[in-house]
């Protein structure tokens, strides 16, 4: 069952960070805006030990079947 995204995150950047994020988008195979920074915060997490690697590939899991 897909993920219903309620929350809603503003953020300013510079018109660099913006080429950088179509970039990274890109390289993701064009990927959203939206679905990158997700992705990005995702990793940044798992990366600083906030979350596990295994509820966090459980829920990707999930929300893509």
């Amino acid at each position: 069952m897909p993920r219903v995204m309620t929350s809603w995150i503003r953020l300013v950047a510079t018109e660099q960070d913006k080429r950088l994020l179509r970039a990274i988008s890109r390289r993701n195979g064009d990927a959203g805006f939206s679905a990158t920074v997700r992705r990005l915060i995702r990793e940044e997490a798992l990366r600083l030990g906030i979350v596990e690697a295994e509820p966090l590939l459980q829920d990707a899991l999930l929300r893509d079947s």
